[in-house]
């Protein structure tokens, strides 16, 4: 592991170690490695956050990079918590209440400062037969639908279940899901109609605001599923996994329902392996059942050939072989039957879509 990884690993911790023994220790030549990791996995604003006390043995123009990534972090996602506030109470004049997602629900909440959470979108989730009517109150706020092809569309309403928008004017971004858990993967093991958030779905306060949000297990799956199988542990790993364990670290868990909810979802070997990840990497307090989960021998070994911690630190796609992707993906799956289902459906759309997500929208 080299001095760049090391240092991105404690850096990333909830609660970092005294860095000046890893900070003293980066070469001029470590620095542009470990920059380019940080940008890999979207966290500037978190490694600013626990180096900005060791100033002396920083470059003085990638300190002041991740200082400005830190406090643009800040305004942006203010502004995007002030129009959030505007959109819910446009949508609530048409009795419509989204789940706030990711994000935009994570960094009010389980984060200590909504500096720390950088993001790209806000992430909404919807009744699908609440779609037409929120689309419409988005494009009165003056949000936009990018042109797309006829197959984009089909598979959006196949199984995607995202409508992505783009304001006029400043280009904010947001995502209409109607599927908590979506793609090819997820309708293939009957997870577009077996995962409900709606029925446990939680009030929260956003920024003094009233907004609902996933109840904790729910947000838990939803992180691991989409870290596993939408993002197959490609860039902006490192943001998600934070993601995981600062959810974590902030909210009771009912350690047994959770694994039990997982094996009934068929999303075990995503939960353990997501687990595995966040205690291995960032020392995430987890408890021991969550071994209960872990797959068969083989399984398990050619996940942790697939998915190596210190690969996936040092900044290792595994989206980049496709090859290794497809078979990530079907390693992930609970049972050996669902194979030949995913198999199938991926012969079938070989001409450009993913296993996981049939269309890459973002």
């Amino acid at each position: 592991m080299s001095n760049a990884v090391r240092l991105l690993q404690a850096a990333l911790q909830a609660t970092p170690p005294d860095l000046t023994a890893l900070t003293a220790a980066m070469r001029p030549a470590d620095w542009p490695e470990f920059a380019e990791l940080v940008a890999y996995h979207e966290v500037a604003p978190l490694i600013w956050a626990s180096l900005r006390d060791y100033p002396s043995h920083l470059p003085p123009e990638l300190a002041l990079h991740w200082k400005e990534r830190y406090y643009l972090t800040a305004v942006l996602n203010d502004a995007r918590l002030s129009e959030l506030h505007a959109i819910c109470r446009d949508l609530a004049r048409h009795a419509i209440r989204p789940i706030v997602l990711k994000g935009m629900a994570l960094a009010p909440t389980v984060y200590a400062s909504i500096a720390l959470r950088a993001m790209g979108d806000t992430d909404l989730l919807v009744r699908r037969r609440d779609l037409a009517v929120a689309w419409a109150v988005l494009s009165a706020r003056g949000y936009l639908v990018p042109p797309a092809s006829a197959r984009y569309w089909q598979l959006q309403f196949r199984n995607a279940g995202e409508l992505r928008l783009i304001q006029r004017r400043t280009l904010a971004l947001v995502e209409l899901h109607w599927w908590l858990c979506a793609g090819t993967w997820a309708e293939e093991i009957g997870l577009l109609s077996a995962l409900d958030p709606w029925r446990r779905a939680r009030e929260a306060t956003l920024d003094d605001q009233p907004a609902l949000r996933l109840h904790p297990h729910d947000e838990v799956l939803h992180i691991a599923h989409h870290l596993a199988v939408s993002n197959q542990f490609g860039s902006g790993f490192g943001r998600m996994l934070v993601d995981l364990d600062r959810l974590i670290r902030a909210s009771p868990l009912d350690w047994p329902a959770l694994l039990e909810e997982a094996r009934s979802l068929r999303l075990a070997t995503i939960l353990w392996l997501a687990l595995d990840l966040a205690r291995t990497i960032l020392d995430t307090p987890i408890s021991p059942a969550y071994l209960q989960l872990a797959p068969p021998w083989p399984q398990r070994r050619l996940l942790q050939r697939l998915v190596r911690p210190a690969a996936l630190l040092s900044g290792h796609d595994p989206r980049r072989r496709a090859g290794r992707r497809y078979l990530l993906l079907l390693a992930l799956l609970d049972r050996p039957r669902d194979m030949w289902g995913l198999l199938s459906r991926g012969v079938r759309e070989l001409s450009g879509s993913s296993l996981a997500e049939p269309v890459e929208a973002k």
